[in-house]
């Protein structure tokens, strides 16, 4: 039974604001259907995941890792035949509503939001919208038939605010330092690159590897 595997759910860490979790969103959610395992979505607040384990945002590395990262994304790009604008027009953004919208339609158990993340993936980096404003959200919920206005007022609570402090805290304390992050049978695999080598150690059923105590 799926409880008795090794490998019997995905925690998938990332951000909106990442365009590597982007790169890799359809391929992850294929990996994770054909393996039936369920996802479990936290999105984290980035820029914070960042200070607390060393990393530096964008605008503040040297020049040289700025363009070299271009070339990744532009192979990656070719290599998942994905749309998709290397500057997009409102970038870097603040992407707390809508994180904290994901978390909030997760709260009916009905509901997979693995669609609703790639449209709001797509706005930001195929459709030049701004994806911090409220009616840019609103109107992406209402192209995936849910309640915009429910939705957006339940991601402002307290409660959510919560949650996505606690998905952050969760990523740090299991050595999460980036977006995306797939951790699943113990094993942590960052970067929309390594789906693959994920998928590989779901099919082989291996042991998860480990830091040497």
């Amino acid at each position: 039974m799926l409880q008795d595997r090794p490998y019997s759910d995905i925690n998938y860490y990332f951000s909106l604001l990442s365009p590597w979790a982007y790169m890799g969103h359809e391929w992850f959610l294929a990996t994770a259907r054909n393996r039936r395992l369920p996802v479990n979505y936290k999105p984290v607040k980035l820029m914070e995941l960042f200070s607390r384990t060393g990393g530096v945002p964008l605008k503040e590395r040297h020049e040289a890792r700025q363009k070299y990262r271009f070339i990744e994304l532009q192979r990656w790009q070719m290599k998942r035949g994905i749309e998709m604008n290397m500057k997009p027009k409102f970038f870097p953004f603040d992407v707390a509503l809508a994180d904290k919208v994901i978390i909030a339609s997760e709260m009916d158990p009905k509901f997979n939001p693995g669609m609703l993340i790639l449209k709001l993936m797509r706005g930001v980096f195929c459709e030049e919208r701004d994806m911090s404003q409220r009616d840019e959200i609103a109107r992406i919920l209402r192209l995936a038939r849910l309640d915009e206005d429910a939705l957006i007022s339940r991601a402002q609570t307290d409660e959510i605010e919560a949650i996505y402090q606690a998905n952050t805290d969760e990523a740090v304390e299991k050595g999460v330092f980036g977006s995306p992050t797939y951790e699943t049978g113990g094993e942590l695999f960052w970067g929309q690159d390594r789906i693959e080598d994920m998928n590989e150690a779901i099919e082989q059923d291996r042991t998860a590897y480990h830091v040497p105590g």
